[in-house]
C-alpha cells in the first residue's frame, strides 16, 4: 500500500475492505491523517510490524543457556587466576622521598625476644605480636649525612610479602623513627636453622600498625646492617 504525505489511495482502501472503510468514515473525524490511522489496512500493517519485531527480539532458550554457560566459564577462569596468584609473594620497595621526608632517626637496636616463632600469615595481622619497648636497647644511631646514604641503599633493596615469617622482631634490628613517632623495625635473624626476616610498623607505644614485608635476599639484609653500622651480624 502506498502512503504519501499521510494520504491513502482510495481505490486501494476500497479493494481491500469496502465495508471497513465505510465504517471508518462514519466513526472517525474527516481529518485525512486520522482517517489514515483508522484504516484497517493500516492497522493490519502495524500489527504485522509489531509481531515481526516481537519475533526478532524473542530469545531462544538455547541462546539463554549458552549465555549462562559463558558467564560461568568467565567466572571460573577469573577464580582460577586469583587462586594461582594468591600464593605468590608480592614484591615492592621503599621510596627515597618517603624516607627522607618522614624519617627523623635511624637506629640500630637489640631486641631481646627469645619467644620469637614462625607463623603463616599472608596480608593479615593474625599471630603477630606488639613491640615491647622495655626489651629494646639502642646500640647505634646514624648521623644525618649517614642517613641520606642509608636511605639510598635501602631503596635499592627488594622487599616481599611472604606467607611464612616471624611473629615479631628479634636480635639486632634497624629501627626507623618517623616524624609522627611511629616506627618501623627491620629484622633478620635465625629461627630453627633458617634465616627469616620481618619488617613491621608500630605506633609510639609499640602497638602494631601494619605488616610491611620481609627481606628476600639474605645478603641484602646483612649488608644493610654491616655496611652502614659498626656492629656486624652474620
Amino acid at each position: 500500500m502506498e502512503v504519501e504525505r499521510g494520504r491513502i489511495d482510495a481505490k486501494q482502501i476500497k479493494n481491500s475492505s469496502k465495508g471497513s472503510v465505510n465504517e471508518c468514515n462514519n466513526t472517525c473525524p474527516k481529518n485525512t491523517a486520522l482517517r489514515y490511522f483508522c484504516s484497517p489496512v493500516t492497522v493490519r500493517m502495524h500489527i504485522w510490524i509489531i509481531t515481526k519485531k516481537s519475533m526478532c527480539n524473542k530469545k531462544e532458550p538455547e541462546n539463554d543457556m549458552m549465555l549462562i554457560m559463558r558467564k560461568l566459564l568467565v567466572i571460573m577462569i577469573l577464580a582460577a587466576c586469583l587462586g594461582l596468584t594468591a600464593c605468590d609473594p608480592v614484591h615492592f620497595g621503599y621510596k627515597y622521598e618517603d624516607l627522607s621526608g618522614n624519617v627523623s632517626r635511624v637506629e640500630l637496636i637489640r631486641y631481646d625476644n627469645p619467644e620469637v616463632a614462625m607463623i603463616n600469615s599472608f596480608f593479615t595481622l593474625r599471630g603477630l605480636r606488639d613491640f615491647d619497648l622495655d626489651k629494646m636497647e639502642i646500640v647505634e644511631v646514624l648521623k644525618e649525612d649517614e642517613m641520606i646514604v642509608f636511605f639510598v641503599a635501602l631503596t635499592s633493596i627488594e622487599l616481599w610479602n611472604m606467607w611464612s615469617h616471624p611473629n615479631s622482631p628479634a636480635g639486632i634490628c634497624i629501627r626507623l623513627v618517623y616524624d609522627n613517632d611511629e616506627f618501623e623495625v627491620l629484622s633478620y635473624h635465625t629461627i630453627d636453622s633458617g634465616h627469616n626476616s620481618l619488617i613491621m610498623r608500630y605506633d609510639k607505644k609499640g602497638k602494631i600498625v601494619k605488616y610491611i614485608g620481609s627481606f628476600y635476599e639474605r645478603e641484602e639484609a646483612l649488608g644493610i646492617v654491616n655496611d652502614y653500622f659498626l656492629t656486624e651480624i652474620e
